[in-house]
């Protein structure tokens, strides 16, 4: 996984990212530009926004994918994105809003999700990315390490005709 964030340091304005555990809050991989801002305190507390927003979707029952979560303060851009084929992951990338580009920052995220989309078969098309869809409302004390609360999602729609990913 390094290999696939050190790509985001290239980003202008690159202070931070990982990949963050969506259950748990814990920082899989990370990667730091400014040793001052703590990436793993971040990512887990950043953790609560996409929950918050699964939730979201599931309370107002639509039928709909997160694809990327966007936190503009004062002087940074927090970017989540959902990663196609690991569900129970999002890649988190903290950028300084004075020099970054934000168009280029997704892009480079989109393409760090695409590295990580499992190879499919050479006749199967797949899409470019495949966005979060909401889970149902288990309470912790119900889900045991390696539960599959995913059963219930639909298959991806196919993205052949489509030159990008969706929200890019």
């Amino acid at each position: 996984m390094p290999k696939n964030l050190e790509s985001l340091s290239r980003v202008d304005g690159f202070i931070a990212a990982s990949f963050v555990e969506l259950f748990t809050g814990i920082t899989v991989d990370a990667i730091q530009g400014d040793p001052a801002f703590d990436v793993e305190v971040a990512g887990a507390i950043n953790t609560s926004v996409v929950q918050a927003k699964l939730s979201a979707l599931e309370a107002l029952k639509l039928e709909d994918e997160i694809e990327e979560i966007l936190v503009s303060l004062g002087t940074q851009y927090h970017l989540m994105r959902m990663l196609p084929g690991r569900s129970g992951v999002f890649l988190y990338l903290v950028v300084d809003r004075a020099v970054a580009n934000l168009s280029l920052a997704r892009i480079a995220m989109a393409g760090v999700g695409a590295e990580l989309e499992p190879k499919a078969a050479a006749t199967t098309a797949t899409p470019a990315a495949t966005p979060l869809r909401a889970a149902p409302s288990y309470p912790r004390a119900y889900l045991k390490q390696g539960d599959d609360t995913t059963k219930h999602r639909k298959k991806p729609e196919d993205s052949t005709s489509r030159a990008f990913p969706r929200g890019v």
